[in-house]
């Protein structure tokens, strides 16, 4: 009896090991050369989503973020109303408002999920959920139609599917990136 309660504990922190796992990051970027060295003071981070709740967990974790890098940032449902469809003219006099000299667009552009079982043992199974997503971003400056800098952020067998951990995830890469981007 002995044996089975190791085997069966070994089994259950395995799994819990496994499912703590950071996911496998793929990031891609790309600067534009005419802004090389251009510097942002203030970002307005849109993530464009149709989850609300992952929207602004990602939004918020974004900001996060490049606050760490002494980069001020703001959510864009924080200074944008949701519910409101703005003019190019309007949205200018919001930026200026707000001191925002640019904005990053992220689009979550891909989503799954599934569930693996690792193993079944009579009534027992061991198995997590698995998510996988990818995203395409954009850092704007104001009055430009091009972006100055892109990233393309791809996970694979993510283990955790918070909406916390997936927008803290998202932002860490990218923002790791591109302040990568800036000190080449």
């Amino acid at each position: 009896m002995k044996k089975y309660i190791l085997i069966i504990s070994i089994l259950i922190i395995g799994t819990m090991a496994i499912g703590c796992s950071r996911p496998y990051e793929n990031v891609t970027t790309l600067g534009s050369p005419e802004y090389k060295g251009t510097t942002v003071s203030k970002v307005a981070i849109f993530v464009s989503v149709n989850d609300i709740a992952l929207r602004e967990s990602t939004e918020k974790w974004f900001v996060e973020e490049f606050m760490n890098y002494k980069v001020n940032a703001v959510e864009s449902y924080k200074i944008f109303s949701p519910l409101k469809t703005y003019t190019p003219q309007e949205m200018m006099r919001i930026f200026k408002k707000n001191n925002v000299d640019s904005y990053l667009v992220v689009n979550i552009t891909n989503a799954s999920e599934n569930t693996v079982v690792y193993g079944k043992w009579g009534f027992l199974s061991a198995g997590q959920k698995k998510v996988s997503y990818t995203t395409d971003t954009k850092l704007y400056v104001l009055n430009n139609t091009d972006p100055i800098w892109e990233a393309s952020y791809q996970s694979k067998d993510y283990s955790r599917s918070d909406y916390d951990d997936i927008g803290y995830d998202i932002a860490y890469a990218i923002v790791g990136a591109y302040e990568k981007d800036l000190k080449k």
